[in-house]
């Protein structure tokens, strides 16, 4: 079975985990769940908090959390330019961005976990089913396929 794999590249002790070995960790970590509707209102929960950050990246709303509105009082976006790409808020923004994301994507997996989900082979399905009705090159399988041999060391072969 084809399995995905994370990666960081912070982290000098843990760099690459699979789909499969994080679905395992979080069934360990809620053996208490019979179903995955308490993580589904933690996955809502947190999808808000990461569209609060998205709205103040893209200056939908202002620090206070409030919406920018236009002299007709529709609500309006700042000017992208007058966002400074690489001030502290930004990048503080930015790094709260990815925590927001990585609570999604550990609801989600942990959902399908409780739920004894294989969420690798159906993201695979679904990528493949994807790319064929969007004629979109290539599938994921076929990107893992060449970075596994694009990766490959050729000394290794020798």
């Amino acid at each position: 079975m084809t399995d995905i794999y994370f990666q960081s590249g912070k982290d000098p002790v843990m760099t690459d985990f699979t789909m499969s070995q994080l679905q395992s960790y979080l069934r360990q970590k809620y053996p208490h769940l019979e179903n995955g509707s308490g993580l589904f209102m933690k996955l809502v929960e947190e999808l808000g908090e990461t569209a609060e950050v998205l709205n103040l990246l893209a200056g939908r709303k202002n620090a206070n959390g409030t919406a920018v509105y236009d002299a007709a009082g529709r609500p309006v976006a700042i000017d992208p330019t007058q966002i400074a790409k690489n001030s502290t808020e930004t990048q503080q923004l930015k790094s709260q961005l990815a925590r927001e994301l990585a609570d999604l994507i550990h609801y989600t997996v942990a959902i399908a976990a409780v739920e004894g989900l294989d969420l690798t082979a159906t993201l695979l399905e679904k990528d493949r089913s994807a790319s064929l009705r969007y004629q979109q090159q290539p599938d994921l399988v076929t990107f893992l396929e060449i970075n596994s041999l694009e990766s490959k060391d050729p000394e290794d072969d020798a």
